[in-house]
C-alpha cells in the first residue's frame, strides 16, 4: 500500500507523443511542487525531444518504462497508445506508482475493468486526463444546472463536426488511430472526451446507448468517421455529434425552466476556437456570459496535473477517477454494438458480452445482419459484405 506523499511530488513519464510533448511537459513544468523524475520510451528519438524538454540528463531517460518505475516516481503520467497500457498498470500496481492515464482507459472494456481492481487492491490512485473537465463554459454550464437554473436538465446537445484528423507522432506510426487492433475505433473514441463531459452536466451514470456511425470520407478505413449518438440517463438524454471534417460545433442544455447555448468563433467545433458566445435564457432573465478567452489546452493540463498530485499527496479522490473512465469505454463500445445491431444497448455491459470481452473486434462474434451500414462498409473487420 502507498503512503500519502509530502513535499514535492515526482512524476515519470511513460510516453514521448505529440501529447507528452505539446501539453504534459509544459504543464507539469509550470508547477512548483512538481518534478518530473524521469521519462520512458523504446522510440529513442520521440524520448530524446521530451528529455531536452524537460531539461533531464541521461541518467533520467529510460527504453523501458520499468527502469523508471524502479527509479521511485510517485506518480507516472502514462501516455502510451490504449492497446499496451494494461501491462504497463500490472507493472504500476506491483510497484506501488499512482497513475494518471491518458484517454481512453483501454481499447477492451474487460482489461479497463481488470485494470481498475488491479489498482483499486493496491489502494493506489488511478486518475484519467478527462483534461475537458476544466474547460470553462463545461464546468460553468454544470454550475447553473446544479443551481436550478434552467430546471431539471432535460438535454444536452454536444457538436463536435469539424474535428481534425490529427496524425500521431511521426517516430511512431502516425495513422494508428486509423487501425481498429490499436486505436479501438475511429473518432468516437478518439473523441471519448464528449461522452465524459455529457456524463458530467448531467451527473448521472449513462444508463443505455443507440447511434448511427459511419465512414463518410475516409475509404478503406476500418474506422468510423462520423457519428450520431444518444445517451440515455435517468431523468434525460444527450445528442453527441461528431466527424473528421469540416462542420458545426457548439453546446445546447435544454432544461424544464430554461437553456444554456454555448457557440464558437465562426460556429466551430470547439473548444479549439475562442468562445463566441455563452448565453442562458431562463423564465426570469436573457443573459450572455464569458467563462473564458484563452483558447490554449496548457492551463487545463496543468489543473488536472495540480490536481492529481493533490490526490497523491492529500489521499484525496481524482477529479476523474479510472472508473469514470472504464464508464466511458464500455459507452463507446456499446455505441458500436448499436450501431451494428440497430438497437438500443444497456449498460453497464454484461461481463460475457462480445464487445466487453474484445471491444469493437468483437462485433465479428455478434449476429450482424448484411443490411447493417457497418458490415456494409467493412468497419471492424465485419466485412464488406454485400450491398443488398
Amino acid at each position: 500500500m502507498s503512503e500519502p506523499t509530502t513535499g514535492m511530488v515526482k512524476v515519470g513519464i511513460i510516453g514521448c507523443g505529440n501529447v507528452t510533448l505539446g501539453y504534459h511537459v509544459p504543464a507539469l513544468l509550470a508547477l512548483n511542487d512538481v518534478s518530473i523524475l524521469g521519462v520512458a520510451d523504446p522510440n529513442e528519438i520521440r524520448r530524446a525531444r521530451v528529455q531536452e524538454l524537460a531539461q533531464l540528463g541521461d541518467a533520467h531517460s529510460f527504453a523501458d518504462y520499468r527502469a523508471l518505475l524502479d527509479a521511485g516516481p510517485d506518480y507516472v503520467l502514462l501516455a502510451v497508445p490504449p492497446k499496451f497500457r494494461f501491462t504497463i498498470i500490472q507493472d504500476c500496481a506491483r510497484a506501488g506508482v499512482h497513475v494518471l492515464t491518458e484517454k481512453p482507459l483501454a481499447i477492451v472494456p474487460r482489461e479497463g475493468k481488470a485494470m481498475v481492481e488491479l489498482m483499486n487492491e493496491a489502494h493506489l490512485k488511478f486518475g484519467m486526463v478527462h483534461n475537458y473537465l476544466y474547460f470553462p463554459e463545461y464546468q460553468l454550464a454544470r454550475e447553473l444546472v446544479s443551481d436550478g437554473s434552467i430546471g431539471q436538465l432535460r438535454h444536452v446537445t454536444l457538436n463536435f463536426l469539424g474535428m481534425p484528423d490529427n496524425p500521431g507522432a511521426a517516430e511512431f506510426r502516425p495513422n494508428w488511430r486509423h487501425d481498429v487492433s490499436e486505436s479501438g475505433g475511429g473518432i468516437l473514441m478518439d473523441m471519448l472526451h464528449v461522452v465524459y463531459v455529457a456524463e458530467y452536466l448531467f451527473q448521472q451514470p449513462i444508463r443505455a446507448v443507440s447511434a448511427v456511425i459511419d465512414n463518410l470520407d475516409h475509404p478503406g478505413d476500418a474506422v468510423e468517421d462520423f457519428v450520431l449518438l444518444h445517451l440515455y440517463f435517468d431523468s434525460g438524454y444527450a445528442t453527441i455529434n461528431l466527424a473528421w471534417g469540416e462542420g458545426v460545433g457548439g453546446a445546447e442544455l435544454s432544461g424544464t425552466e430554461g437553456r444554456v447555448m454555448i457557440l464558437y468563433s465562426e460556429y466551430g467545433t470547439g473548444p479549439f476556437l475562442p468562445l463566441a458566445s455563452f448565453g442562458l435564457k431562463n423564465r426570469n432573465e436573457l443573459k450572455y456570459l464569458e467563462p473564458r478567452q484563452d483558447t490554449s489546452l496548457r492551463l487545463n493540463f496543468q489543473l488536472l496535473h495540480a490536481q492529481f498530485a493533490d490526490a497523491v499527496r492529500l489521499d484525496q479522490p481524482p477529479i476523474a477517477p479510472a472508473a469514470a473512465g472504464l464508464r466511458a469505454l464500455q459507452a463507446v463500445v456499446a455505441a458500436y454494438k448499436s450501431a451494428a445491431l440497430g438497437a438500443v444497448v444497456a449498460l453497464p455491459l454484461a461481463s460475457d458480452d462480445p464487445v466487453f470481452q474484445r471491444g469493437a473486434l468483437g462485433l465479428a462474434e455478434l449476429d450482424v445482419p448484411a443490411r447493417s451500414l457497418l458490415a456494409r462498409r467493412g468497419l471492424y473487420g465485419l466485412g464488406p459484405l454485400s450491398n443488398t
